[in-house]
């Protein structure tokens, strides 16, 4: 179920709760039983509840969609296992290689990285960077160092996940539906997305509620 889809699954249930509750509430009224102040406090003790499941739940959501997006960043920031005297003499070969690249090579090694993005580690980005600026290419390191931050996350890799990327975009919708806990938001039968404030919620007459769910 997309997420937007679950928001407003969850306000439509909300304005059901407000209209039982306003409902309780009227009869309570009705009754001449009991005196305006006491009608009023109830009214307002019914908007702290409905306010407070609001709050929970959005909490409860946005909490479990940064547990999504951490399990993703963990699996990507995970030190490979390996041989260590194998990794390092692979980083003295690499750094080797760099340094032994004229100008010119490493210009044009540069130049491929920024069209492509393709490199066999991050180490070898930051020693490709450090020879760079070593030779004093600082305008064509601070590109290259610009293309694997914003464009191809070379530091933080698990930002071009395919799912990362939707949970970040489920999650910054759930941080804009549920800013205010006073507001919920149902699609109505016309497919009209509307919010709903609960205050207003516990004073609205039943026909006011019809088709919204």
């Amino acid at each position: 179920m997309a997420i937007e889809d679950k928001i407003f699954e969850f306000g439509a249930s909300i304005v059901r709760e407000a209209e039982t509750r306003r409902t309780a509430i009227n009869r309570l009224q009705m009754s001449g039983n009991y005196t305006p102040q006491y009608i009023s406090d109830e009214r307002q003790k019914a908007v702290a509840a409905l306010q407070q499941e609001v709050k929970g739940w959005f909490d409860g959501l946005k909490a479990e969609l940064k547990g999504k997006l951490a399990k993703i960043e963990a699996k990507y920031s995970q030190t490979p296992v390996g041989d260590a005297s194998a990794q390092l003499l692979a980083f003295q070969r690499t750094q080797a290689r760099l340094k032994a690249m004229s100008k010119d090579e490493l210009a044009e090694k540069a130049q491929q990285y920024i069209a492509d993005g393709a490199i066999s580690s991050v180490d070898e980005l930051d020693l490709m960077l450090t020879e760079l600026r070593n030779r004093e290419m600082n305008d064509l390191a601070d590109k290259v160092r610009l293309e694997a931050k914003q464009r191809y996350f070379a530091y933080q890799p698990w930002k071009a996940d395919a799912e990362y990327r939707q949970l970040e975009q489920d999650l910054s919708k759930v941080n804009i539906y549920g800013a205010d806990p006073n507001t919920v938001y149902v699609k109505a039968k016309d497919g009209v997305v509307e919010a709903r404030s609960i205050p207003d919620l516990l004073n609205l007459k039943t026909d006011d509620l019809l088709g919204l769910w």
